[in-house]
């Protein structure tokens, strides 16, 4: 228990070098649910509590870089949502930059009437970079070898497949996840209703299926997921 303890807080506190806000707040709230579906003591909530909160300190006050980009998103100032044009130091936390993508897109959408269908896989980022580039932002310096946001995907999974797929291709996606969940219910496996919550949430905030890397991760556990025979529990035997 020691031991696995131990690797978790190590996990912890990787992901909170890496300023993953989302993943965090994930985590938190699954750890939470956890302690409440195992059982745990009233002295074990304390103490996992009290170990939490010294161990966020210590990495607040021992990083400042780390501290520097929590303040910055706790400090967003989201009216540049609201603009129509941007300049070159616009400005933008992880928050702000997202919103705007996704306004972007949404406005793609309506502009070419492609609510069913969507624009395409192969040309969506095409669109999104001229719609960048005619709002005003940065695309970057050739002379330094900057790209600036060209190339910059919605970072909204379901964004992204509206987009690209239009309703057709969102409605299988959320259909996919659906299915997922039903099917981690139907197996009683918990640890894998976690992981298909986990993976929806991400999906508002990245497009991690649009790559490789992503995509091997998500079919080789859903791989698993459909394959998994129901758990039997006392009350089924006879």
């Amino acid at each position: 228990t020691i031991l696995w303890a131990g690797i978790l807080l190590f996990l912890i506190c990787i992901l909170f070098l890496l300023a993953s806000k989302l993943v965090l707040v994930v985590l938190f709230l699954f750890l939470a649910a956890q302690q409440f579906i195992t059982g745990w003591s009233l002295k074990k909530r304390v103490i996992a509590g009290m170990a939490t909160v010294v161990l966020v300190l210590i990495l607040f006050l021992s990083n400042q870089f780390v501290l520097k980009r929590y303040l910055t998103e706790w400090n967003t100032d989201f009216s540049v949502v609201k603009q129509e044009q941007y300049f070159y130091n616009t400005p933008f936390s992880g928050s702000s930059l997202r919103l705007v993508l996704w306004k972007h897109s949404l406005h793609i959408i309506r502009e070419q009437q492609a609510w069913i269908a969507g624009v395409g896989t192969g040309d969506f980022q095409d669109l999104l970079n001229q719609r960048y580039l005619e709002s005003g932002m940065f695309m970057g310096d050739q002379r330094r070898g900057d790209k600036g946001y060209e190339g910059y995907n919605p970072h909204n999974q379901y964004v992204e497949a509206f987009l690209s797929t239009g309703a057709l291709g969102l409605s299988c996606l959320l259909f996919w996840l659906v299915c997922l969940f039903l099917q981690s219910y139907k197996v009683r496996k918990p640890e894998y209703s976690y992981l298909i919550v986990f993976v929806s949430v991400l999906c508002l905030t990245e497009c991690f299926l649009s790559a490789n890397k992503g995509i091997v991760w998500f079919v080789f556990f859903s791989y698993l997921l459909v394959n998994t025979k129901p758990n039997t529990v006392k009350g089924d035997l006879k």
